[in-house]
């Protein structure tokens, strides 16, 4: 698989991310809520860009998908798991919340702390604010690549453009937009909207990692008749 990393995007990722936190201390940016469809959208191109080559790698759908969200949780845990810990002891402490409190707590947040919270377990235990969206993310990825890896040409022509279009109706029909969205623990369609967004805006990075690739071939294509005219 290829490793090596978009400086681009890379960039993009940490103006986005400062973006989220000034977001969240609810002095500025108050459209941050913007930065998560940044991240939804690049996660979908990243994953069709890693799917390249695992689409005709002879590994079952099955296997390949639970390796490709095995292999993402690995990456984003040491750091998540960190976090959890440090506003788990930062909250006991300044709330002097005792220990069989605490330990009880501690029990109740299996799904927070394993990342699955948004399967519909949001609000039991202790939970990091800002990170349902990693859980959504790992979820709507185990939905499509699935699907992707075995109806490829059929998902990014056909479902994907379905899905995303679909949450823009949703998104317009409540109101407020993509904004109504911004909770992710809201249930909408007995999921959270946050898992709604996913689909949709993975669906959407899909989509988007496709038409790059014709642009490239565009270019390509052009570079190539300019360097024969000369």
């Amino acid at each position: 698989m290829n490793t090596k990393r978009n400086g681009t995007i890379d960039l993009l990722k940490f103006a986005f991310t400062v973006m989220v936190m000034l977001y969240h201390t609810g002095y500025c940016f108050k459209g941050g809520y913007i930065a998560v469809d940044f991240f939804f959208i690049v996660s979908g191109f990243l994953m069709a860009k890693s799917m390249k080559i695992s689409v005709n790698n002879g590994v079952a759908a099955g296997t390949d998908t639970v390796n490709f969200i095995l292999r993402k949780a690995k990456g984003i845990f040491p750091f998540y798991i960190s976090a959890w810990l440090i506003t788990f002891i930062a909250t006991v402490s300044i709330k002097g919340i005792g220990f069989c409190d605490s330990f009880t707590t501690f029990l109740r947040s299996f799904y927070n702390i394993t990342m699955t919270e948004m399967f519909g377990n949001y609000d039991m235990g202790h939970r990091v604010q800002a990170t349902w969206y990693i859980s959504a993310m790992l979820i709507a990825m185990f939905v499509i690549f699935p699907i992707r890896k075995r109806f490829t040409n059929g998902f990014d022509k056909i479902i994907a453009p379905l899905v995303f279009f679909t949450f823009i109706g949703m998104a317009y029909q409540s109101g407020s937009g993509v904004s109504a969205f911004t909770v992710g623990y809201k249930s909408n369609l007995f999921m959270y909207n946050g898992v709604i967004r996913g689909l949709a805006e993975i669906s959407l990075g899909c989509i988007s990692y496709n038409i790059s690739n014709k642009i490239k071939t565009w270019l390509g294509f052009l570079l190539c008749i300019c360097k024969n005219s000369h």
